[in-house]
């Protein structure tokens, strides 16, 4: 079902990791761990290009995520050994979990991860040497998955330290099969790129892209916001004002529901457990509040340790009812809206139209600009403003120099430039609005550069701005491509 009901056009997310996986060579300094994994799915299966690469990386996706679900249950059974058995329902219907997959993300097979660490874990509070070194090792591939997640590393060793049986030799062992297994990958990029510490540190850092995320004032409202779209998908209000009208009032009714839940079931969980898995999950939800609270890939990875405990605070059929609605409500709403929307694929087809992998392409990221070319097989130069701005860490006219420096030697160089998601206002503030928060770049700035460049506005219903190299050669002409 997963598959089934996967988004009908991946997001830039997921087509970055294909076009990675598809390159022998390449790596993402955040996720380590989970682009060979990708690359051996979609080997395995065949798969020859990043397109090819759509539906086995969504099947990786879906296999880890419904094993996660039987791990958590496992789980859940140590803590609350009447109603444990029905929490991986519960996790399973919570619309981050069915999301991470349903596409091709990290967030699916690092659920399985944590998963584990998490049930490791809870056996380690027994005295068991081979679940505080399972438990090690699964924490240390856990951050090479998602280094978001790498403060999970210690809960392994938490648990040889607290539990019946206490073991400095346990919590070493976690600690040893953690740290070996999570910096293994990072010293052989180092060594195979011949990295020095400050190469190596710099590799490191460019896992949050240069995007700061602490969203500041606005933390009172992001934060419910987000824990809330963890469990019952929400659009922002600036993307889809009506949907977020019609669900914010369920999302933020079951989010109480959800915390009266998880509240009584941490008086009711027995006392190691519970100190075990909110010791495991603060961390994590210290991370999120600092980094993009509004997301919900911020506390999906906070599920697997927060619904054992949850599965404490109430009966069986009160979990399981729950569960259902949750993921009915989820395929009804979400799903398979998303499976049968041709928009996203059609909007990318048209803004590739005669796309040629010398041109540059101009937008500002985080929307279907990122897929143009996907479907074609074209691959052009990209320049996606709100990366851009991260890479260099800067914000105003250093980004705008920038673009306007790549625009005018692409031309220089007898390329095309193609401009997407700028002149036209789509009503999608993706890309923007990070633009505007964090570089204090309007979208008024970028068109302005672009005409003194010469790049004129395209024609009404046009889906991008094309420039042919004799255009500024000879003067400040442009052409427009249609949007059929």
């Amino acid at each position: 079902m997963l598959v089934a009901l996967g988004p009908s056009a991946p997001d830039g997310d997921a087509v970055g990791h294909l076009k990675k996986a598809a390159d022998p060579s390449a790596i993402e300094a955040g996720h380590l761990l989970y682009v060979p994994c990708l690359r051996a799915a979609v080997h395995a299966a065949g798969a020859i290009d990043p397109v090819d690469g759509w539906l086995p990386g969504r099947c990786l996706s879906a296999i880890a995520v419904a094993a996660a679900a039987l791990v958590v249950a496992g789980a859940a059974r140590r803590v609350a050994p009447r109603t444990g058995g029905t929490a991986g329902l519960l996790f399973a219907g919570c619309a981050a979990v069915f999301g991470a997959g349903s596409t091709v993300e990290s967030y699916g097979i690092t659920l399985l991860a944590i998963a584990i660490v998490a049930s490791a874990s809870l056996r380690a509070l027994d005295g068991s040497a081979v679940a505080a070194g399972i438990g090690g090792a699964a924490a240390g591939v856990a951050a090479g998955l998602h280094v978001g997640v790498a403060p999970l590393l210690v809960l392994p060793v938490a648990a040889a330290l607290i539990g019946e049986r206490r073991s400095l030799a346990r919590a070493a062992l976690a600690a040893t099969a953690g740290a070996a297994v999570f910096l293994a990958p990072l010293v052989a990029v180092a060594v195979a790129r011949s990295l020095d510490a400050a190469g190596t540190f710099a590799l490191v850092r460019s896992a949050d892209h240069g995007l700061p995320g602490f969203e500041g004032p606005w933390l009172v409202l992001s934060l419910p916001f987000g824990v809330a779209r963890a469990i019952v998908d929400c659009p922002f209000p600036w993307e889809h004002p009506l949907s977020f009208a019609l669900r914010i009032g369920p999302a933020l009714v079951v989010l109480a529901a959800g915390a009266g839940v998880l509240a009584r079931g941490a008086r009711r969980a027995p006392e190691p457990a519970r100190l075990l898995l909110v010791a495991g999950a603060l961390p994590l939800a210290a991370i999120a509040v600092a980094y993009y609270a509004s997301e919900p890939e911020r506390w999906v990875v906070c599920l697997p340790l927060a619904v054992p405990i949850a599965a404490a605070g109430a009966n069986a059929r009160s979990l399981v009812v729950f569960g259902v609605a949750l993921l009915a409500l989820h395929v009804a709403t979400v799903a398979i809206p998303g499976a049968v929307d041709p928009r996203p694929r059609e909007r990318a087809r048209a803004m590739s139209e005669r796309l040629e992998t010398r041109e540059l392409v101009v937008s500002p990221g985080h929307g279907v600009d990122e897929i143009v070319g996907f479907f074609e097989r074209v691959e052009p130069e990209r320049l996606l403003l709100a990366y851009e701005a991260g890479r260099l860490r800067s914000a105003g006219d250093a980004v705008l120099d920038e673009m306007a420096t790549r625009v005018r030697a692409a031309i220089a160089d007898g390329r095309p430039v193609r401009v997407v998601r700028v002149f036209e206002d789509d009503g999608d503030a993706r890309g923007w609005k990070d633009l505007k928060r964090i570089f204090g770049i309007e979208r008024e700035q970028v068109i302005e550069r672009l005409e003194v460049i010469g790049v004129r506005r395209p024609p009404a219903g046009a889906a991008f701005a094309r420039v042919e190299p004799r255009a500024l050669t000879g003067s400040s002409g442009s052409k427009a491509g249609s949007s059929r």
